[in-house]
């Protein structure tokens, strides 16, 4: 009997550290190797109280094995654990980048051109207008041209002395010329104004240049000033004949000029005289160019009916 107490006595210990050393062990460090879904205990059941000293010396031994080879499955599956962990964590981020990835991609994947059916990427598209090489500069210097009218009748010009013109019928209607500044020293011209693009020649004396451009499309800045053509009511339309650039050392209307280009345009206008053919002829009406008075258009006769012994004067249309 006392025998038996004191291997009872010796046993409870064991199986105290066997029970806490099985609360602390992972519960697949017990599942056998094998394709069985059921585990097998190492735990003592009640019965096994009787059995000899021995007997539970080897089995707790056996236990102490198998506790450690418990804690070697469960460290290396603890060390496992995180690298797997990681290693998923990897696969994640990676997939997730790929994603952002084709996502990016699709935002900048080239459009198809409409216009040539090719892919253009709108980023080359954007560098292309940016990179591109602006328009070339003009640098080209180019030199005013000054433009002034005179009047002429039959090619003779009309700009000297006394045989300017006092005023001008256009369709009936009587203008009196207002002239620039260079009447009061004999010369009569009327100022259309300044083209600043005129020419690529500088003005210098002997030289010779041409106009930059058609004489009909001349981009003109109007003169405003004295004897200017529009206060007249004469556009550069009504010049029929244009003169070459002329070298001058000043610009009438334009002060501070001094050498310069000009460019002199002539207005025809016709003067009306009355012939007598013949002797006794009285009571015709004077030469429009006796008063300088001029005509551009129509024309309406003078109402005076001349007169000569023994004849009858009408008018006829058809002698115009």
């Amino acid at each position: 009997m006392a025998k038996e107490q004191k291997k009872g006595k010796r046993f409870l210990p064991w199986l105290m550290v066997l029970s806490m050393m099985l609360s602390l062990a992972p519960v697949n460090a017990f599942a056998e190797e094998s394709n069985d879904s059921t585990a097998e205990s190492y735990c003592p059941d009640s019965e096994s109280t009787t059995e000899s000293s021995d007997e539970s010396s080897d089995n707790s031994s056996e236990v102490s094995e198998s506790n450690d080879a418990a804690e070697e499955s469960s460290e290396d599956e603890t060390t496992d654990a995180p690298k797997e962990t990681e290693a998923a964590s990897k696969d994640e981020t990676d997939t997730a980048f790929d994603a952002a990835f084709s996502f990016e991609a699709k935002e900048e994947a080239p459009e198809e051109s409409i216009s040539t059916g090719s892919a253009v990427s709108e980023k080359a598209v954007v560098f292309a207008a940016e990179s591109a090489a602006p328009p070339a500069e003009d640098v080209t210097t180019y030199y005013p041209v000054y433009v002034y009218a005179c009047f002429a009748n039959n090619g003779t010009l009309l700009n000297r002395g006394n045989n300017h013109p006092a005023a001008v019928v256009t369709d009936g209607v009587k203008q009196e010329i207002s002239w620039n500044e260079d009447a009061p020293r004999g010369w009569y011209y009327i100022t259309f104004g300044e083209v600043e693009k005129g020419t690529t020649v500088a003005p210098v004396k002997g030289a010779s240049a041409t106009l930059n451009g058609k004489h009909a499309d001349m981009e003109m800045k109007p003169f405003t000033g004295i004897g200017n053509a529009a206060g007249n009511n004469f556009r550069l339309s009504n010049v029929g004949t244009w003169g070459d650039l002329g070298f001058n050392t000043g610009a009438t209307g334009f002060p501070g000029v001094r050498a310069s280009w000009h460019l002199d345009g002539q207005i025809d206008v016709h003067a009306v005289t009355y012939a007598t053919d013949g002797e006794g002829v009285t009571n015709l009406p004077a030469s429009s160019a006796d008063n300088r008075v001029y005509y551009r258009g129509t024309y309406k006769v003078a109402a005076k009916e001349p007169k000569r012994e023994g004849y009858t004067f009408k008018y006829r249309s058809d002698c115009l």
